[in-house]
């Protein structure tokens, strides 16, 4: 994902916005449901502080992540 990024932001004339449309469409919804999985571990194992919970649902960095489906 790092490495993505770095292409996408530093290499404008070598992109393939073919290749980056079906990231964005075939893969990101598979990250997103692994990544709210993996919150959702975390809670119930009581991995995280609650307080670090809270900010996050606060938070515009995460609003991709639908917090109601998790807890």
């Amino acid at each position: 994902m790092k490495t993505f990024r770095n292409i996408v932001a530093h290499d404008y004339v070598g992109i393939d916005k073919l290749i980056v449309f079906q990231t964005i469409a075939v893969h990101l919804p598979d990250l997103k449901q692994s990544i709210e999985h993996l919150i959702r571990t975390e809670l119930d194992q009581h991995n995280f502080e609650t307080t670090d919970y809270e900010l996050s649902k606060a938070s515009d960095f995460y609003r991709h992540i639908d917090f109601n489906q998790i807890k």
